[in-house]
C-alpha cells in the first residue's frame, strides 16, 4: 500500500511562536525542528500516529492481494477500513479486518465480487487537543533549553507533559 495524504499538522510556525511569545523572525529556522521533534517524541510516547494517515493500494496489488488472502504488510495500525466494490466505496465493519502484527487482513468479499481499491486509514483522529497542548509545552522546553549543554537537554519528558498524555491515551506515569 501506498501513503497517499498524510493530514496536515495543526501546530504550525505561527502558532508556535504565539505560544512562546516570539514576535521576530530570527528563529523561523530553528522552531519547525522542534515542531518535527515534539510529533516525533509524542508519537513514540504514546506508540501511536498522531495525524491520520491514509495508504491506498494501487491497480496493480489488487490481483496480488487476492491471491494473497488479502494479507498487506502494513506498519500503522489501521482505525478503519476502505473498500471500493463495482464503483462505490464502502467502510468495513470492524469484524472484516484484523491487523496483527503490522499484518493487515481483510475477509474476502461475498458473492464473488472484486475488490477494486483498499484504502486503510491510520492515525488518532481524537484527542487531539491534548495532544497539541503537550506537544506546545514540548516546544516550549526545547526553545528555553536550547542553549544548554547537551546533558541537561537528554532527560526524561517533563511530568506535567506525561500527564497530559496519559490522560489522552489511558497511559499512567
Amino acid at each position: 500500500m501506498n501513503l497517499m495524504t498524510t493530514q496536515t499538522d495543526n501546530i504550525t510556525l505561527d502558532m508556535a511562536k504565539q505560544h512562546l511569545y516570539i514576535q521576530d523572525i530570527e528563529d523561523d529556522k530553528l522552531i519547525p525542528i522542534y515542531i518535527a521533534s515534539s510529533l516525533a517524541v509524542v508519537e513514540d510516547y504514546i506508540h501511536d500516529i498522531v495525524l491520520e494517515r491514509t495508504y491506498e493500494t494501487t491497480q496493480t496489488e489488487i490481483a496480488t492481494l487476492a491471491a494473497a488472502g488479502y494479507k498487506i504488510q502494513l506498519n500503522d495500525k489501521p482505525k478503519e477500513i476502505l473498500v471500493t466494490l463495482q464503483g462505490h466505496t464502502y467502510p468495513l465493519l470492524s469484524t472484516e479486518w484484523r491487523w496483527n502484527d503490522k499484518i493487515l487482513t481483510i475477509d474476502a468479499p461475498q458473492h464473488n465480487l472484486q475488490i477494486e481499491k483498499i484504502s486503510a486509514i491510520c492515525g488518532r483522529g481524537n484527542n487531539l487537543a491534548q495532544i497539541t497542548q503537550a506537544r506546545l509545552l514540548l516546544i516550549g522546553d526545547y526553545y528555553s533549553y536550547r542553549n544548554d549543554n547537551l546533558e541537561t537537554n537528554i532527560r526524561e519528558l517533563p511530568t506535567g507533559i506525561k500527564m497530559i498524555l496519559g490522560n489522552c491515551t489511558g497511559l499512567s506515569l
